[in-house]
């Protein structure tokens, strides 16, 4: 098995991207055994509530410290998409490496995508170092969504849903935005602020949860995941800031490519929104 047999694999099919958050309770997992879907993270925590196991499973983190992948590879029943930097960690049929090229500032992406379109100049060739059109070469490393979005197309979905990305509410504004838009410049003030808006013992407590959880030494289900108590405010700025970039880039990629992607539970990412409750008959639809 090699990258390239997936290539085009689902070419006009219709894919599911996974995400980690509460809302993925919402809908009947087993619905999704019918379709492609690509995972990431800690897909792995929700395995002993379903019979469904991702189709793709991404993680371009450090193995050497991230005992979340484990489960998921020793499974057999995902292929798993990892950094070649690990590839010798792991020597499985179902495992392939990508060589990741990471972006070192997703504040400038987002101005070149807007030029590209402006000034349609939008090409392979002067967006290659931003999408990977190839990811048997390169797969660009920024958000693990954005990783999951570049395999996606490689692998030639005409149509993609999100699901488990809307943590809270189907019918604000943007909460991301809300948290970030005060503090464009300053995230030394949005770290002040986070802190005195928590207790700053929460946040080391929280910290040290997070630190647990991502080596596998966990009591229960992270409370970041699956859960209600779900928060975006817990995750540093530079990290919310990446979220904001990989969906935002994703979409017009999406759109330049032909794509339809639409986000189930979400009012606020950039794509056509689906309810929770009409999601199957939406996807039975196309």
């Amino acid at each position: 098995m090699i990258i390239q047999d997936f290539e085009d694999l689902h070419s006009g099919e219709t894919g599911i991207i996974v995400g980690n958050g509460p809302n993925l309770t919402e809908i009947d997992l087993e619905f999704l055994c019918d379709y492609p879907t690509i995972a990431t993270s800690s897909i792995n925590q929700i395995y002993n509530d379903t019979d469904w196991r991702p189709t793709y499973y991404v993680s371009l983190h450090n193995l050497d410290s991230d005992r979340r992948y484990n489960n998921v590879i020793e499974n057999g029943r995902s292929v798993c998409f990892i950094s070649n930097k690990y590839s010798h960690l792991v020597e499985k049929a179902n495992v392939l490496s990508l060589r990741k090229q990471t972006i070192k500032n997703e504040g400038q992406l987002k101005t070149a995508y807007r030029s590209f379109i402006n000034n349609q100049g939008f090409s392979s060739k002067n967006i290659s170092d931003y999408w990977s059109f190839d990811i048997s070469d390169y797969i660009i490393a920024m958000h693990s969504y954005y990783a999951m979005a570049q395999i996606a197309s490689y692998l030639g979905l005409s149509q993609i849903f999100l699901v488990g990305f809307d943590p809270k509410k189907y019918n604000t504004n943007h909460p991301l935005d809300i948290e970030i838009s005060n503090y464009s410049n300053d995230k030394i003030g949005f770290i002040l602020d986070s802190l005195a808006t928590d207790s700053p013992l929460y946040h080391i407590f929280h910290g040290l949860e997070h630190f647990a959880a991502t080596r596998g030494y966990m009591i229960n289900k992270n409370l970041s995941h699956f859960t209600d108590q779900y928060d975006t405010r817990r995750f540093s700025y530079i990290l919310i800031e990446e979220m904001i970039n990989s969906h935002e880039l994703a979409s017009i990629m999406f759109d330049y490519l032909g794509i339809n992607a639409y986000v189930v539970g979400s009012q606020y990412l950039p794509y056509q929104h689906v309810h929770p409750s009409e999601f199957e008959s939406v996807v039975g639809s196309l």
